[in-house]
């Protein structure tokens, strides 16, 4: 397993009408996200130019820390529940530093 940090970038667009609604839901997992004790930043952005897409830039310190993440109950009712009615699409991609060279 890798001890390197993870960054998962989750983007997600709103469906026409359900924007606050799924900023309500979005909202709610930042709180219990950065109380997780591999979670290093959660954070929640809005694209500038559309108000429908937001943004999560996630830091945890290994992937067990963010599979714990993953595993968690409110996470689970969110991406298997809550969110897929409101959004028109999700993409998640996983991250971590790339190494310099000397």
């Amino acid at each position: 397993m890798s001890s390197h940090e993870i960054v998962c970038i989750a983007r997600l667009i709103a469906k026409e009408g359900m924007t606050a609604s799924l900023l309500q839901v979005l909202q709610g997992l930042v709180k219990p996200s950065k109380s997780e004790p591999g979670c290093l930043s959660y954070q929640l952005h809005c694209d500038i130019e559309n108000p429908n897409i937001f943004t999560f830039v996630d830091r945890f310190k290994d992937q067990a820390a963010f599979d714990f993440h993953c595993e968690a109950e409110y996470i689970k009712e969110a991406f298997d529940h809550l969110i897929p009615p409101l959004v028109e699409s999700m993409d998640i991609t996983m991250h971590q530093d790339v190494e310099l060279s000397a």
